[in-house]
């Protein structure tokens, strides 16, 4: 997030959410949604395997969101 200059309060607004409830899930405390990580992917324009970690995805300027 911090690389497309965006909070977790932010991306929480984005969602309805709480920075909070991004927090938790940031953290790994709580699972995202398969949904959810398809709106933090758009909301953050990355493709949403550079999520989820996928093999393949050629990026050198951004930091993955999801804990692992």
């Amino acid at each position: 997030m911090a690389a497309r200059r965006m909070s977790q309060k932010d991306l929480g607004n984005r969602f309805g959410q709480s920075q909070a409830w991004i927090s938790r899930r940031v953290r790994g405390q709580v699972p995202f949604s398969v949904a959810e990580l398809a709106t933090v992917a758009r909301v953050l324009a990355v493709p949403l395997e550079f999520l989820v970690g996928a093999v393949g995805v050629a990026s050198t300027d951004l930091t993955p969101v999801v804990a692992s």
